[in-house]
């Protein structure tokens, strides 16, 4: 065998293993935050940006959007059909309500994978806090949102000046532009 037989075999035996303990945690990942309910019998990772699976790029170019979600997940009906699903991770967010910034962004995800995807794109996907998973559904109003969210950047990037968009002290103390910010509330 050559060099650059054993190399390649070697670096073949290496993402072979990888891979075998990428599907362990997730397995275990699965065991430890609860994801049976979402990740089971009948739903297989996709796609995935921590490395359980090959990272997709999705795109909207109406929008301007382009990423991915932590996971896009294929889910089979009892009918054999199959639907991909966004889902977003926040492992160490506890809330019993949604953020509306991670709906938001979920939003853009759904939207970005039903142009890459078209028909195969479920209309919901699922957000993960560390203890409750949201099911979010792709409405109007969840479009609509993340429509003016993505005019509202784009106007911001042209704009001279930017203003503050909220009155959440906490918010201004976490920013990280604040010390140049002539409208920190902190």
């Amino acid at each position: 065998m050559t060099n650059v037989s054993a190399i390649l075999l070697a670096l073949a035996l290496v993402a072979a293993l990888a891979g075998a303990a990428g599907l362990l945690v997730l397995r275990w990942y699965r065991r430890s935050t609860g994801m049976p309910g979402v990740i089971g019998r009948d739903t297989d990772v996709v796609s995935s940006d921590t490395g359980a699976a090959r990272s997709v790029l999705l795109r909207d170019r109406e929008l301007g959007l382009r990423g991915g979600p932590d996971y896009v997940l294929e889910e089979r009906g009892a009918d054999g059909t199959s639907q991909l699903v966004a889902m977003e991770v926040k492992p160490s967010r506890r809330s019993a309500r949604l953020y509306e910034s991670d709906e938001v962004q979920l939003g853009a995800y759904m939207i970005a994978l039903r142009s890459t995807h078209g028909e195969r794109a479920a209309r919901h996907g699922y957000v993960r806090y560390a203890e409750r998973t949201f099911r979010v559904e792709l409405s109007e109003r969840l479009e609509a949102r993340v429509r003016a969210i993505v005019a509202a950047v784009r106007a911001g990037r042209r704009a001279a000046v930017v203003h503050r968009s909220h009155d959440v002290p906490a918010r201004c103390a976490n920013c990280p532009v604040r010390d140049r910010c002539d409208e920190a509330l902190v």
